[in-house]
């Protein structure tokens, strides 16, 4: 990892008027008026983004009142670090970006005009080519991860989905995702999950109703 960000978070601030800060804080150091450090300002609302270390590429979708785009923010540099990549995220609509660094390349989900139900796509990071890899016949896509295979971990149709972004083969983890019936068992609700590369574990919340 670039020891510039490593230990940092990154994360976005602002609103659709006036712009965004991409911010990264510095975990060793308290939180004061010079931690966050401003990384870049971009044009819009960043909601969603994922990040190649290796590449110090910070990849951040950015919302306008007008539609969306994909930005590419490069993390090494402190002034004109960012780039427009040309691709329209406005409909369909790209969610849950993950960076696939076994593969180097960017994962998501998309949902929207054109598509019926719902893809797993993959996003070449040099041409910014999108390229369906799974077709679902649901929407609702919920949280997503990558585990350390590269196996894509989705929530979809109130389950958790183990898909391989090679093959396309789905199989389903047997732990359900959905916020409806609650009474069944079992009954958590699992949601926001993240792969630990270091333990190979699947982390996530899960919301219990008695």
């Amino acid at each position: 990892a670039s020891p510039i960000l490593a230990g940092t978070l990154l994360a976005s601030r602002g609103n659709l008027t006036t712009g965004s800060e991409v911010i990264r804080f510095d975990p060793q150091q308290p939180i004061s008026s010079i931690n966050p450090s401003i990384l870049a300002t971009i044009a819009g609302l960043g909601h969603q983004g994922a990040l190649d270390t290796g590449g110090h590429r910070f990849f951040l979708d950015a919302r306008a009142f007008d539609g969306s785009r994909l930005l590419m923010i490069d993390t090494l540099k402190a002034t004109e670090n960012v780039t427009e990549t040309g691709l329209d995220t406005t409909n369909p609509v790209l969610l849950g970006y993950q960076w696939d660094s076994k593969n180097q390349y960017l994962i998501a989900l998309r949902f929207g005009a054109g598509i019926s139900g719902s893809q797993v796509v993959r996003i070449d990071p040099t041409t910014f080519q999108v390229t369906n890899l799974v077709q679902f016949s649901e929407t609702g896509l919920g949280s997503s991860t990558l585990d350390s295979d590269g196996h894509l971990l989705a929530s979809l149709s109130g389950q958790l989905l183990l898909i391989d972004t090679k093959t396309g083969e789905v199989r389903q983890t047997g732990i359900r995702t959905s916020w409806r019936p609650c009474h069944e068992e079992p009954p958590p609700i699992q949601f926001t999950f993240h792969w630990d590369k270091i333990t190979n574990t699947l982390l996530g919340m899960r919301a219990i109703f008695e």
